[in-house]
């Protein structure tokens, strides 16, 4: 009995091992573990019982004759951890679980076998302890992950704590570049409108020459000579060319630089008349680089008005955050459709993309803090939940459908305007 108790790693293991002990050893024909006796033992009364020479059995008939006449009897109730029944002869021996009232083991003794009660109550007792201590060690390990658990938590949460505070840092620094870049970026703008100017001056000068050169003749070779050695016509036309590419292209600078400006923008918390088709197409072009050449980002306006009241760069995070997912959710070829409609009460914006699409259990998830598919070090789990917070602060909701292998949609639904407010 003591090596069973000493090898048993738990208290299903141990039980089922004193059964089999008992039986075994010629000291009962079967035996059976019936615990979480809440109600009449006869319901109880199908549990697997251990028969001599033949092992476990289910269902056994004999073990449920003897609850029903056990039943009959008054049941077992007794302040007595072990008792010897003559009628029907079950040996019963009671130990207490804790989380469940009480745990019975029964044995049914031969005619002339009767049991040493003061031996078995001894045994009894070293049972109840290996229980108590088995039940510790259980607790003791449950508390034991539930600290190392606490503690990931609270590491991942300062992790997410500190890369918050980097970002904020970068918002700052990110507000501070683009003001910088903006001085040098309207000289060069300033300095190519000249060259335009210049251009159009060199040409007209080049017009008189050619004009001279019809009316005086000794004129003629010399300047055909020029104009064919360095091709003037071709670097007229070239020059306005290039003038013009770079135009366009400082202008597209400047147009990034104003976006990252007003996207890096403190939020003050105050919702104000806001149009929110500019914010959209500014998130577009902030984003334009996450997507590949061959991604699509379409931007469908139907609604007439697209105003409300809210916070401008709280609503940017999110629909940057939703185009960005959108962009890995899309490795190959992909189409993202931004759809905005609305009513006098309402403004809805939908997010589709082509991309993998989710399954139900991670759809569930999705707006849990720190939950997060991406790999590890590549998402932190919070832009959702935080996209949740922003939308649902501003009294409006949004939902997330997906099919796997299709795609998904996020339906952003904001009111036109919140209550109390002016």
């Amino acid at each position: 009995m003591m090596q069973v108790i000493c090898d048993s790693p738990d208290i299903d293991f141990l039980l089922d091992s004193v059964v089999r002990l008992l039986v075994d050893n010629n000291l009962a024909a079967w035996g059976a573990s019936i615990a979480h006796w809440y109600n009449a033992l006869s319901v109880s009364s199908q549990p697997p019982v251990y028969v001599a020479g033949q092992g476990w059995q289910q269902q056994y008939q004999r073990c449920h004759e003897q609850c029903n006449t056990l039943e009959a009897q008054g049941g077992p109730h007794s302040e007595q951890n072990v008792r010897f029944l003559e009628k029907p002869r079950l040996l019963v021996i009671k130990l207490q679980v804790k989380a469940y009232p009480e745990h019975w083991l029964l044995f049914e003794l031969s005619a002339n076998n009767t049991p040493d009660l003061a031996c078995m109550s001894r045994w009894t007792k070293w049972l109840q302890y290996a229980i108590d201590q088995q039940q510790k060690d259980r607790l003791l390990e449950q508390s034991q992950a539930r600290i190392e658990e606490m503690s990931r938590g609270m590491a991942e949460t300062m992790a997410q704590l500190v890369q918050a505070e980097k970002m904020s840092e970068l918002g700052k620094l990110t507000a501070g570049i683009a003001h910088e870049i903006n001085n040098p970026i309207g000289y060069i703008r300033s300095n190519l409108e000249s060259m335009t100017d210049y251009t159009a001056s060199f040409r007209d000068i080049f017009a008189q020459l050619s004009q001279l050169e019809q009316e005086v003749g000794e004129l003629r070779v010399p300047l055909q000579a020029l104009q064919k050695q360095y091709d003037i016509q071709f670097l007229l036309e070239d020059c306005e060319d290039i003038v013009q590419t770079n135009i366009k292209g400082i202008d597209r600078i400047s147009g990034i630089v104003s976006d990252l400006y007003a996207f890096s923008r403190r939020a003050d918390g105050t919702f104000k008349a806001m149009d929110i088709h500019p914010v959209l197409q500014r998130c577009i072009n902030l984003t334009r680089s996450r997507f590949a050449d061959h991604h699509t980002v379409e931007l469908d306006v139907s609604a007439v008005d697209t105003r409300l009241r809210g916070d401008t760069s709280q609503l940017e995070q999110v629909l940057m955050n939703l185009m960005l997912n959108a962009a890995h959710a899309m490795p190959g070829v992909g189409t993202l459709t931004i759809a905005v409609k609305g009513d006098a009460l309402w403004l809805e914006i939908s997010l589709t993309d082509t991309g993998t699409g989710m399954p139900k259990a991670t759809l569930n998830r999705i707006f849990t803090p720190f939950f997060t598919t991406k790999p590890t070090g590549q998402g932190t789990g919070l832009g959702l939940s935080i996209s949740q917070g922003i939308i649902r602060a501003h009294g409006g909701t949004i939902v997330a459908t997906s099919d796997v292998g299709k795609g998904t949609t996020f339906t952003l639904r904001l009111p036109r305007q919140q209550d109390g407010s002016q």
